[in-house]
Parts: C-alpha cells; sequence; structure tokens
C-alpha cells in the first residue's frame, strides 16, 4: 500500500494556489484603468456672452415715470464649442424698482416672453425652446415698463442687478436639464 501523500506536500501545493490567487486580485487592484477599443470621449466648453459683456441697461435708463418704457438690444452670443440650450434671468443684487418694473423679451418684433421683473428670477427663467449654435448670435429686445399705478412711490427706488445667461451643451442633454 502507498503511503498518502505527506502534510508537508499538501500545505506547499495549496500555499502556491493561494500565493497565485493573492497575486491575480492584487494586480487586478492596482491596474488603473480598464482598456475599451473605440471609445471616444468628446468634450465641449460652454460659454455665452451677452452683448459683448457691456451692460443692456445703463443705470440712469430706468428712471422711467409711470407707464414710460424703454426698449434696449441683447444679442446673446455662443462663445462656446458646441451647440448649447439656454436660458435667461435677471439676478437681483440690491434695490427694490424690480417690483414695479415689467420686462418683457421680444424677438423678430414678437413678444416672446413677458414677467415682472422681481419675477423673473432663477427660478422662473426664460428658457428658449431652440439650441444655439457654437459661434452663432441670437438678437432680442428687452423692454422695461414702469407700472401705471406708481405716484411717487417709485422715484427714490433703485435695482442693482446681473442679466445671466445660462448654456448646457445639446449632447447627452435631450430632457434640457440646466442642473
Amino acid at each position: 500500500m502507498k503511503n498518502p501523500p505527506s502534510k508537508y506536500i499538501i500545505s506547499t501545493v495549496l500555499f502556491l494556489i493561494l500565493l497565485a490567487v493573492m497575486a491575480f486580485t492584487v494586480s487586478a487592484l492596482i491596474q488603473p484603468v480598464a482598456i475599451v477599443r473605440n471609445n471616444h470621449i468628446e468634450t465641449g466648453k460652454v460659454q455665452l456672452e451677452i452683448n459683448d459683456g457691456k451692460p443692456v441697461f445703463l443705470s440712469s435708463d430706468l428712471n422711467l415715470a409711470p407707464t414710460e418704457s424703454i426698449r434696449k438690444a441683447l444679442n446673446l452670443q455662443n462663445k462656446s464649442t458646441v451647440p448649447v440650450y439656454y436660458r435667461i434671468y435677471f439676478e437681483t443684487h440690491d434695490g427694490d424698482l424690480d417690483r414695479l418694473l415689467t420686462i418683457s423679451l421680444y424677438q423678430d418684433g414678437q413678444e416672446i416672453f413677458t414677467k415682472k421683473a422681481s419675477e423673473w428670477t432663477f427660478q422662473s427663467p426664460y428658457t428658449a425652446e431652440q439650441a444655439i449654435e457654437a459661434g452663432e448670435t441670437v438678437h432680442y429686445e428687452v423692454k422695461a415698463t414702469m407700472a401705471t399705478n406708481v405716484t411717487n412711490l417709485g422715484q427714490d427706488l433703485f435695482w442693482k442687478f446681473d442679466i445671466i445667461s445660462e448654456g448646457v451643451q445639446v449632447r447627452n442633454n435631450p430632457e434640457k436639464q440646466f442642473e
């Protein structure tokens, strides 16, 4: 009758198997990148500019009498490398005059959006239906109208604000998500 393998041989074989499994596991953990053939990632830069960085309204433009209004050009240029969806809103920094003004946005002579200035905010922006292509400029007119029932109430009021244009790339964004 043959002798069964000694405990030494069995222990050595099990140790070598365990060592091989550990070496394989460690090498898999160290490998930083999985290689995928023909996988191309494209990135783009999103940058919008209003009126070449110049203000749409000057500080004196909004000194309006009741029912008086003023129209100014708002040209939105897509300086991005990709087409973008965009939205426009006002960000108030200081003042209360926005409660008395109604702001309307016109394109090709047609009014496309109107809101009280205090309500045209990040939470309630104008969102364009169509994307703007890279290098394209969209021309709007912005009309600010003073409320009709204002007496001397608005004389000492002011409004310090920014007009914000925010864009997101069209690619991989069919729902026009800005967040």
